[in-house]
């Protein structure tokens, strides 16, 4: 039977993403303004790397791309891949391990991070030229407060926990490495990065845990001028529609053809925010789970959710769906295919789920 959310629903949705959004900016690094020029601050610097050997030669294509149509760059532990729209291999492109790949100039040079965050590289796809276009802090040094036989010294480890927190503008990059997820984060440092000079300016900022050491410790403390767009602090939401999927589910996106809607619900805060992701077919009115340990190889389509699941309550769906952080990339590609990209996953709706790594995207 068809349903809505209830007034009830959409009112303590309301009140919970409002929550979120509160949370969120409460865990975020408030941009300042810079400074005016009567007062200038120096910014601590780092010189242009030396130049690099060049990357070796792509390794051969396992599929060829169809004439016409877009291929996708996915960042993996083993390099950068070119592959096709529907999850296949075309050629590596890229032998280093590699995160988060943005592009610079679309379809034509692509800038990543490597997976431990040390380095920022680009590679121009017209030429298969890769570069080292900075080295990047990622680790802070600080007085060390354990006892004996500790050292100290403790050096906190740093990462890109969130995707969004890294853009690329066609000039500069804009990097926010934290020890931990953005909620719980006790040190963000920001990073900005000159893409023709590779000079890198740092902005280490400490949350009010950290504060009795964060004065000892080797790192430039002051806020980040602003960068890149305003960041999301939770799930799309779209209007409210009539759904046969898990009760009190809202609908957050629509594919390109509109037959798909990607449901989301059981919100659950904490440190990290929790829900559950469904993919509902307004065609035959079914509903299929994405959440749970797909693992890395292509995967057949997963049955749809029967009445009795449907009808099971939020901790029941919980355990059958598994959970997915707010971090999580969700979001429909742009083309005449409906692809949807849920974590490091290409959804090929009604066909299959195939592991693709992360995804080149703008911002």
């Amino acid at each position: 039977m068809l349903r809505a959310p209830s007034a009830s629903t959409r009112a303590a949705a309301a009140a919970a993403l409002a929550w979120i959004a509160v949370a969120a900016c409460e865990s975020r690094a408030t941009p300042t303004p810079p400074l005016a020029p009567t007062t200038p601050t120096p910014a601590p610097t780092t010189p242009a790397p030396a130049p690099t050997t060049p990357t070796p030669a792509p390794t051969p294509a396992a599929h060829t791309a169809p004439p016409g149509r877009a291929t996708l760059i996915a960042a993996r532990d083993t390099g950068l891949h070119e592959i096709t729209t529907d999850g296949d291999d075309v050629r590596r492109l890229s032998a280093t391990p590699a995160q988060q790949p943005r592009w610079q100039i679309p379809g034509q040079r692509v800038v990543f991070l490597t997976q431990d965050a040390a380095e920022l590289r680009a590679i121009d796809l017209r030429t298969g030229q890769e570069q080292l276009v900075a080295r990047v802090r990622n680790r802070i040094e600080c007085p060390n407060e354990l006892p004996p036989p500790a050292g100290p010294i403790r050096r906190i480890a740093l990462n890109l926990h969130d995707d969004d927190n890294f853009f690329v503008e066609p000039t500069r990059a804009c990097i926010r490495l934290t020890d931990l997820n953005p909620r719980m984060a006790g040190l963000r440092l920001d990073i900005r990065v000159d893409l023709a000079t590779g000079q890198t300016t740092e902005y280490a900022d400490f949350a009010e845990h950290m504060e009795h050491v964060a004065q000892k410790c080797q790192a430039p403390r002051r806020k980040a001028p602003p960068c890149g767009p305003a960041t999301q602090a939770f799930p799309e939401m779209m209007a409210p529609i009539e759904h046969a999927g898990p009760k009190d589910f809202y609908a957050s996106a629509a594919s390109p053809s509109g037959r798909w809607i990607v449901l989301r619900g059981n919100f659950t805060p904490g440190d990290t925010f929790f829900d559950q992701v469904v993919l509902y077919d307004r065609t035959t009115r079914r509903t299929f789970p994405l959440g749970g340990e797909l693992g890395q190889k292509a995967d057949a389509w997963p049955a749809p959710l029967t009445a009795a699941q449907l009808a099971q309550d939020g901790s029941a769906l919980h355990s059958l769906l598994g959970p997915t952080t707010y971090e999580t990339p969700v979001y429909w590609l742009a083309g005449p295919d409906d692809r949807l990209v849920f974590d490091e996953r290409l959804v090929i709706p009604g066909e299959r789920i195939v592991y693709v790594g992360q995804l080149a995207r703008s911002f």
